[in-house]
């Protein structure tokens, strides 16, 4: 049998396929849900809006004081792009996965997957900052209560770049994350290990991180009241190379 021979001039103009149109509507879902994005991580930062040296030289400046003020900030595009700007079939199926949140937060739109992406937050400052920014408040028994942020319930998967500023971080992180803030859909955290300022990653590290995952854990079971492990949000560790190349991930894929 004669092999079969392909006109190379017939094969001018293939570039686009104009039947896409003609497929059946289930095998274009199934094309638009592959040319979704992947899972996006969205840093958060807190800048001050004073100076630091002023307020920590003036005693007469409470923590509380209306002048300490910080903006979120966060390079993440609003949405992704692609099946988002194709056209109306993909991006009604886009909105089917992506939701638009942190509007109060933020001061602008982001479209976020409740499921897969990532919040990542610079530091404890930013992550609390996060949950009291934009928030209406309310008066009960002549005190004042900011309402609850809806993302902390629907929040899945969370990192954390920092927490040497604070003491006994990881049973304070798990207090913060499920007494305070009460994230109850939390399934995964992100930890950068704490050695930023050694050339290279201590041989005792994963002794290091064990020891700070079962202080994390001693905290959520008991906010928690379950010593199920496997009903605890998962663990990983990153370390800070690990953690920077999935902050700037975001700024690539733009």
């Amino acid at each position: 049998m004669a092999a079969a021979t392909v006109d190379a001039g017939s094969l001018i103009g293939l570039e686009e396929f104009t039947l896409f149109p003609k497929l059946a509507p289930e095998l274009r879902d199934m094309i638009w849900k592959l040319a979704l994005p992947k899972p996006r991580t969205i840093s958060i930062t807190a800048e001050p809006l004073f100076d630091w040296n002023t307020v920590a030289n003036d005693p007469s400046i409470a923590d509380d004081d209306p002048s300490i003020q910080f903006k979120l900030v966060s390079n993440a595009c609003p949405m992704p792009r692609g099946v988002f700007l194709t056209c109306r079939e993909s991006r009604t199926l886009a909105l089917k996965r992506y939701s638009p949140a942190f509007k109060n937060q933020l001061e602008k739109w982001l479209y976020f997957d409740w499921k897969n992406d990532t919040l990542c937050f610079d530091d404890i400052l930013a992550m609390t900052q996060m949950c009291m920014t934009g928030q209406p408040e309310y008066l009960i028994g002549g005190k004042i209560y900011k309402l609850e942020p809806h993302w902390l319930r629907r929040i899945s998967r969370l990192a954390l770049r920092s927490v040497s500023d604070m003491e006994g971080p990881y049973r304070d992180v798990g207090e913060i994350l499920h007494k305070r803030l009460y994230c109850v859909s939390l399934k995964m955290v992100m930890l950068q290990e704490d050695w930023p300022t050694l050339a290279s990653r201590p041989q005792d590290q994963e002794a290091v991180n064990k020891e700070n995952k079962q202080e994390l854990y001693k905290e959520w079971k008991k906010q928690l009241k379950t010593d199920d492990e496997s009903k605890l949000p998962q663990v990983i560790w990153l370390t800070p190379q690990e953690m920077r190349q999935m902050r700037e991930s975001e700024r690539v894929r733009r």
